[in-house]
């Protein structure tokens, strides 16, 4: 009964402060945020649309950050510095399966699903730096965007972040 009590007030809290979510598994529909496009045009669906030059395209609109100001099947996340979109929302749950085939799901433990479910968003998976945003790079290992680091290749660096490459070289001890 505790575990029924405690999935359940995190939700009505939400919604005591601006609501939840109502996103539900599958991927995006044609037309929809997170759709694959080539134009705005194509994004039918979504109000002041744009399409996001990312993998096969993505269908979305400009936001200003908070994570509800997008319809129910979206949230409002950063992409790259300050610019915020809407992008598909996803079950955690799901793994990826609720994402097209180049995106995986990116937990977003600041928001919760109307039924107490944990939610995400759909983002790309990079190859390479030409895939990601403006200063950033791709993480090759893991798919991901991440800063560019300050440091310029072959810089010494005493930290991961501040490489472009994303690793700190250790000499061996003698």
């Amino acid at each position: 009964m505790t575990t029924r009590w405690t999935r359940l007030a995190l939700p009505v809290a939400l919604l005591a402060l601006g609501g939840c979510k109502n996103i539900t598994a599958g991927q995006a529909e044609a037309g929809n945020v997170g759709a694959a496009c080539e134009a705005a045009g194509d994004c039918d669906q979504v109000e002041a649309a744009q399409c996001l030059r990312m993998p096969d395209g993505y269908c979305s609109a400009s936001c200003s950050g908070g994570a509800f100001d997008c319809d129910d099947q979206s949230i409002c996340d950063e992409l790259g510095d300050q610019a915020y979109y809407c992008l598909d929302g996803c079950l955690t749950d799901n793994g990826n399966s609720d994402c097209r085939d180049q995106y995986r799901c990116s937990a977003r433990p600041d928001v919760v699903n109307f039924d107490g479910a944990m939610v995400g968003v759909c983002v790309p998976k990079c190859e390479s730096d030409s895939d990601c945003e403006a200063g950033r790079r791709c993480d090759t290992g893991s798919g991901n965007c991440v800063a560019r680091g300050e440091k310029a290749t072959g810089d010494a660096c005493t930290a991961n972040n501040q490489c472009n490459g994303g690793l700190v070289a250790s000499p061996r001890a003698a």
